[in-house]
């Protein structure tokens, strides 16, 4: 289930499309909004035991990629995620 809608962007689990009911049993659950991190999908993935992936790790990805291609050197995930994880704090 891959939800690219702004719906994730509200922490009221209201607000949500689906419940762990309805996802309960499907192998991933993959949320594009980056902020919140805990988006009503993720946090009904949990709920229902269900693998998933958040728009951070879909933003820290697509910037260690691009930062490979662009200097064909290994990126600094690890600065590079404490980076993203300290801007997305002040956010």
């Amino acid at each position: 289930v891959v939800n690219g809608t702004p719906i994730g962007m509200h922490t009221n689990p209201a607000a949500g499309l689906l419940s762990a009911d309805d996802i309960r049993g499907i192998k991933l659950a993959f949320d594009l909004v980056t902020k919140p991190t805990d988006t009503p999908l993720i946090a009904e993935a949990n709920k229902a035991d269900v693998a998933h992936i958040g728009g951070a790790e879909l933003l820290l990805a697509q910037g260690v990629q691009q930062f490979e291609l662009w200097t064909v050197i290994d990126a600094p995930v690890d600065v590079m995620e404490a980076g993203l994880k300290d801007r997305m704090a002040l956010l």
